[in-house]
């Protein structure tokens, strides 16, 4: 009867409580790292699809229109001079933060915002004659039904050279020509998850805030820890049975957390997972430029990669202290009988 009881508990709640543990941390070891996420989305790769002719494109026809003409070459190669790597990484690393500030509840509400401050001061730096004339050269001609931005022609008459343009119109109009570029951009719109989900119990209210979640993390480790070795403790007569119940409970579900491991690095995996990725509709988040599909699909496999490693460390060490039990309990002499 007591083994019995010790199956069922095993069974419905020890084992699902070590596998749910087991897969959280394999989750979190690398969901919760800032500095994951700063490396990942500002490498060279990341920053190449971002700033490609393509993707400044879409950003330029959301934010200004569709300007017809625009040399889109030119201007690409207008934006890649101005943002830099040490500049792009300060972005990468100010939105990451806003993220994160947001999840640890201190900031009411997530809005995440590009700083372009320091590319309107370029164009009033050493370099300014340069980046002006590559404006030049990117501006369409203008025509009879040309765009325009806050009364401001986003065009180059067709009658006079691109240097008279510069110095007769670009430089004169300069300051307002700056001030009608905002210091500070959104790519989205301002999320606020917390006042979305009032409705939800106050109980569950409280681990929205990340450090609450890991909190909560905690707990369920502690409650797995506690009821796995109650469970060897009433299902074993004596020591050497309780080592083995501590063991099998445990390595049951740590390798089907190494198995899972094991599968998420296959191409199997892999194909289902970009499928999965290209069948996404990501129109609502089309201003956010590193959360488009192109971009997904780039840095997937390195979040893929480090979820498999949690996976297969977390399964593999689990996997190898339940067999320790398993030996450990193999190796002890049964208590001897009392005459």
């Amino acid at each position: 009867m007591r083994k019995l009881f010790g199956v069922i508990l095993s069974v419905a709640l020890v084992m699902p409580l070590i596998l749910a543990a087991l897969l959280t941390y394999s989750i979190t070891n690398w969901a919760f790292d800032r500095e994951l996420y700063i490396e990942v989305l500002s490498s060279d790769d990341v920053q190449s699809q971002l700033l490609s002719d393509d993707s400044l494109q879409k950003f330029t026809a959301n934010n200004m229109g569709d300007i017809e003409g625009l040399d889109t070459a030119a201007f690409g190669a207008l934006i890649r001079s101005l943002i830099t790597p040490a500049y792009f990484k300060d972005q990468i690393t100010s939105i990451v933060n806003q993220v994160f500030d947001y999840l640890e509840g201190n900031a009411d509400v997530l809005q995440l915002e590009f700083d372009l401050t320091r590319l309107k001061d370029e164009f009033s730096g050493p370099e300014q004659d340069q980046l002006l004339r590559d404006l030049a050269e990117a501006l369409p001609v203008c025509q009879e039904d040309q765009i325009t931005n806050n009364n401001l022609t986003l065009c180059k008459p067709e009658s006079i050279a691109e240097d008279v343009f510069v110095e007769q119109y670009l430089k004169p109009n300069l300051p307002v020509l700056l001030m009608a570029i905002p210091n500070k951009v959104s790519i989205a719109e301002p999320i606020d998850l917390r006042g979305e989900m009032q409705t939800m119990p106050a109980f569950f209210q409280q681990f929205m805030d990340l450090v609450n979640y890991k909190t909560a993390i905690l707990l369920l480790s502690g409650l797995a820890l506690i009821f796995w070795f109650l469970t060897a403790l009433i299902a074993g007569k004596d020591g050497r049975e309780r080592l083995k119940w501590l063991g099998w409970t445990l390595i049951l579900p740590s390798l089907f957390v190494l198995l899972l491991g094991v599968i998420s690095g296959t191409d199997l995996a892999r194909n289902l997972i970009q499928l999965g990725l290209r069948s996404t509709n990501f129109q609502n988040l089309e201003n956010i430029p590193f959360l488009t599909q192109d971009t997904i699909m780039l840095i997937e496999s390195t979040f893929v990669s480090k979820f498999k490693l949690s996976l297969i460390t977390a399964g593999g060490i689990a996997s190898a202290i339940g067999l320790g039990f398993i030996a450990w309990g193999a190796a002890t002499h049964p208590a001897r009988k009392e005459v």
